[in-house]
């Protein structure tokens, strides 16, 4: 028979359970997510700077372009944030 207690208890290790697996999801993508977001933000300063040097340079929205590759970087840092805070 489950007293007092162990109903209060319930909910918390459900709870735990539950970030458990979310985080060990998260971990089990993280190195696709580190490539993919890695990969995108170098090609993407990469690209920018090439087309800011070139002949295509007045048609080329360099600084949306350098925010959104830099948007990327951000990303990443915001998935291992999550990471780390669900991890505790």
């Amino acid at each position: 028979m489950l007293g007092q207690m162990d109903i209060v208890y319930i909910p918390l290790l459900v709870g735990r359970l539950a970030r458990l697996a979310v985080v060990a999801v998260l971990i089990a993508l993280a190195p696709v997510v580190e490539a993919v977001c890695g990969t995108l933000m170098l090609l993407g300063l990469l690209v920018s700077v090439a087309f800011e040097l070139s002949a295509a340079r007045a048609h080329f929205p360099f600084w949306p372009m350098v925010t959104l590759s830099l948007g990327f970087g951000v990303a990443l840092a915001v998935y291992h944030a999550l990471i780390d805070l669900l991890s505790r």
